[in-house]
């Protein structure tokens, strides 16, 4: 009529770790996709329930990790042209449970341009002609860029800002002189655009002529 017992208590032991890792070791473009990954890793002795939250995608979910298993969660992100602009890496931190994983993406900036001058005339014949020059700059690089444009000739002093593989123009006009045509040179321009000095040359045709007449007032 007895019922011996005993009883052997149970300890529970809870623990993980949380990480984060990106699968790009830098960025250099607007559109460029980085997938995330969080691994939550059960390194305790009983089975966890752990909520995730990732800021950066706005995703909140949880996971379920059995005793000395890992469970992952995968996200994305899609780099703007305003993180190139401002070259800072992109952090993106995670809330697990009670740790906050996070990791670092560099951005590499690689600002380019180019600058070039035309004109809208072949030559010049006559004192008083107009030339209009363009001066284009084109984004070759994979940042938004400011550039000072400076042309003494036809009195531009400015700046443009033109975005990634896009380009801006400048225009300006000079008015041939009497002086140019007596010269005979072509006439050259050269403009200052951030470090670049494009040029244009527009050849002086020369026509030299005259009459010459004679009258006498009696027949």
């Amino acid at each position: 009529d007895k019922t011996p017992e005993v009883e052997v208590p149970v300890e529970q032991k809870p623990g993980y770790t949380a990480s984060k890792t990106a699968d790009k070791t830098k960025v250099e473009a607007v559109g460029e996709v980085i997938t995330y990954t969080i691994t939550v890793t059960n390194t305790g002795n009983t089975t966890i329930t752990v909520p995730g939250v990732d800021e950066m995608n706005g995703g909140n979910t949880e996971v379920t990790v059995p005793v000395g298993e890992s469970k992952t969660v995968t996200g994305t992100y899609t780099v703007s042209q305003e993180e190139i602009d401002k070259g800072v890496a992109i952090k993106n931190v995670a809330t697990v449970g009670d740790k906050t994983p996070e990791v670092e993406v560099p951005v590499e900036q690689k600002p380019g341009y180019t600058a070039n001058k035309t004109a809208d005339k072949a030559k010049v014949e006559a004192a008083g002609e107009a030339i209009t020059y363009i001066i284009t700059v084109t984004n070759t690089g994979n940042t938004t860029i400011t550039v000072p444009v400076k042309d003494a000739k036809i009195g531009i002093d400015t700046e443009v800002t033109v975005e990634v593989g896009g380009n801006k123009t400048v225009t300006g006009t000079y008015t041939v002189t009497q002086a140019d045509m007596d010269n005979g040179v072509a006439i050259k321009n050269v403009a200052t655009v951030g470090d670049k000095q494009p040029e244009v040359e527009v050849p002086v045709e020369q026509n030299p002529g005259y009459t010459a007449s004679k009258t006498a007032d009696k027949e």
